[in-house]
């Protein structure tokens, strides 16, 4: 009855007493139906939603990861291990934070992430494509949600009292990221007298503790896993401003191991290029006195590692492209690459910094890819006509895929747009003409911005 009491807690005291012969039938609707009683608390226009059906402890948490997990917050976990997963997740937890992330390596991997962080933020922007900006587009438990679905993750995000919570999935066999978001259950902490397991007491300097002046860290977020040279985001819980250390890799914002940052924010963060499989502490530390607040861990997965997943670079270029203006090229891949041009240059903007932060607008960007990730690279051609090539290299030096450019004078450019959609309907509606459009005819129109082959096929000018 602990759940009903929770759910109970929401009703207005106002109400006053009841007929007996009533209270006798309410009380036998509630016991026959308690999952009825707390979806109609949930509904729009009564009391805030409930987070989750009741107070549990699944079958697959161990009570020495349930006591971890005691975090000061409401904790969201599948009430089941979804398929195709088998076992405990890789647990991360500290005060007002927690992450379950299951993993199966593969090309592509397989995984499932479910975090909570107390006054965390949801983005403005897709971490996959910046220039696309999230909208509450769906609701998980009567939430607004936020739903962001690309060609490498699905994720979303929604907010209950001060905590935002996630659920990120790829390559999940039979249950969605949705499915999952909308039947978690809260668990049931055990009793551990007010402390987390592996924390210290607040009185001895934990790093759950606020001190007097103000400066507090209650974890790091850092991810589990990233790929060779990628850029994640390190978040600080807490307050104040406080300096976080990498012991490899840099901060994109100071191109150094080094940054101060506001605890409660991100910083993006530049992976080292390695390999083999390296693992990077970060450390949070008070300006006044270089005393450590907190600390995490991020396992880099190497090169070498990357390359066994056995996923191809792909370089996805125009047929042709007009002198002295910018073209797109598609790449995608994994790990560390590097990408040069035998003429013409790679100008410093968006998307290329994102690509490589401290590119210098020469001939040559370096930077990392996520496992079969995809970024649309700018590339300026040169002033006279001609041909240029586009070579991709691994970490080691070796040549993975390379395309040609044919630059044409700017009045023999021709229509820069694609063909309109066909009118007997059979096209797409996304301006290509193309009537079905998988990742490969995706890749090549994204990557050619001066039109399309004169075959009246509609399709785009194939190049290897």
């Amino acid at each position: 009855m602990f759940g009903l009491d929770h759910a109970m807690r929401n009703r207005s005291p106002k109400a006053g007493w009841m007929h007996p012969n009533v209270l006798v039938l309410v009380a036998v609707l509630v016991l026959a139906f308690p999952v009825f009683v707390q979806r109609v608390e949930a509904a729009p226009g009564t009391t805030a939603p409930s987070v989750a059906s009741g107070y549990q402890l699944p079958d697959w948490i161990g009570s020495e990861t349930a006591a971890r997990l005691a975090v000061g917050i409401d904790v969201l976990v599948p009430s089941y291990i979804p398929a195709p997963f088998d076992g405990e997740p890789e647990v991360q937890a500290s005060d007002g934070y927690y992450s379950l992330y299951w993993l199966i390596p593969g090309a592509p991997p397989t995984y499932l992430r479910v975090t909570g962080t107390a006054g965390g933020e949801i983005p403005a922007f897709s971490y996959y494509d910046r220039n696309v900006q999230l909208e509450q587009n769906d609701s998980v438990m009567g939430y607004p949600a936020w739903h962001d679905v690309t060609p490498i993750y699905d994720l979303v995000y929604w907010q209950a009292g001060n905590v935002v919570y996630t659920v990120e999935s790829h390559n999940m066999i039979g249950d969605t990221t949705m499915g999952i978001a909308n039947s978690l259950m809260t668990l049931a902490v055990p009793d551990t007298g007010g402390e987390s397991i592996d924390q210290a007491p607040a009185a001895e300097g934990s790093p759950t503790g606020t001190v007097s002046d103000g400066i507090s860290v209650s974890g790091i977020g850092a991810p589990a896993r990233v790929a060779s040279g990628e850029i994640a985001s390190i978040g600080v819980q807490g307050s104040g401003e406080i300096y976080l250390v990498a012991s490899d890799g840099y901060f994109v914002a100071t191109g150094e191991t080094g940054v101060v940052v506001t605890a409660g924010s991100a910083v993006d963060w530049q992976a080292p290029f390695t390999d083999g499989d390296l693992d990077v502490a970060f450390g949070a530390y008070k300006l006044s006195d270089d005393s450590k607040l907190a600390e995490a861990s991020t396992r880099v997965h190497g090169a070498a590692a990357e390359a066994a997943a056995d996923i191809p670079a792909d370089i996805q270029c125009p047929a042709n492209a007009s002198a002295s203006m910018e073209a797109r090229v598609a790449l995608y891949g994994s790990g560390g690459v590097s990408v040069s041009s035998s003429t013409g240059y790679w100008p410093i903007e968006t998307p290329n910094t994102d690509f490589q932060p401290d590119m210098d607008g020469s001939a040559t960007l370096s930077g990392g890819l996520g496992v079969g990730s995809t970024i649309t690279l700018s590339w300026m051609a040169p002033d006279d006509v001609g041909t240029a090539t586009v070579v991709v290299t691994d970490s080691t030096g070796n040549e993975v895929d390379s395309c040609s450019i044919e630059i044409v004078s700017e009045s023999g450019a021709g229509d820069l747009g694609a063909p309109a959609p066909s009118a007997d309907g059979q096209a797409s509606g996304d301006g290509t003409g193309i009537s079905e459009a998988n990742s490969e005819v995706v890749a090549q129109v994204i990557a050619n911005p001066i039109g399309f082959a004169g075959d009246a096929s509609g399709g785009p000018e194939a190049n290897g």
